[in-house]
């Protein structure tokens, strides 16, 4: 008589326990930790011909570089000359300079042909995603060429005022 009792006190026991184990484990479960959103944005740069500003017009032999970096962040070198680039800023800093080098095929860099655009912005750090962190926007971009030795004709923002906070289209246009 006490047979019966017991088989169902141990079949409602087994279905708890196994019910507060599917709960535990779901609960306890981490969701996957992968960003897919946008990270700090570069700038895009996009080369222009200086007689016909409706046509872009590749750089030959392209090299650029952060000012007071060693290495060059893009080397054409032998490569296809680009019509545009894309150009990592400080998220430190409120002020980039980078260096255009066209022609930088010469070992000797006296004969190079260097230019420097010098970026400032405002920056802000924006809270991207629990995955990602923060990423860096630029607003109020102003860009500022150099003109002592000038392969560059003239620079202009694509936007005004300019803010760079995505990579979905030009942010300077250079005309050479």
């Amino acid at each position: 008589t006490l047979y019966p009792v017991m088989t169902i006190i141990m079949k409602k026991t087994l279905y708890l326990f196994s019910l507060a184990l599917i709960v535990t484990m779901w609960y306890g479960c981490e969701r996957d930790e992968i960003c897919i959103e946008e990270n700090t944005p570069r700038l895009i740069i996009k080369f222009y011909d200086k007689d016909d500003p409706s046509k872009t017009k590749a750089v030959p032999f392209l090299a650029v570089r952060v000012a007071g970096q060693e290495d060059f962040y893009y080397d054409a070198g032998n490569k296809q000359s680009p019509d545009s680039i894309i150009v990592p800023l400080e998220v430190t800093k409120d002020k980039t300079i980078i260096e255009l080098v066209m022609n930088a095929t010469d070992i000797d860099p006296d004969n190079n042909e260097s230019n420097f655009i010098e970026i400032v912005s405002e920056r802000q750090d924006v809270f991207v995603s629990e995955s990602c962190g923060f990423k860096t926007v630029y607003n109020n971009v102003v860009f500022t060429l150099d003109q002592t030795k000038s392969w560059i004709s003239t620079i202009e923002a694509a936007n005004i005022p300019q803010n760079i906070v995505d990579e979905k289209r030009r942010h300077l246009k250079v005309y050479h």
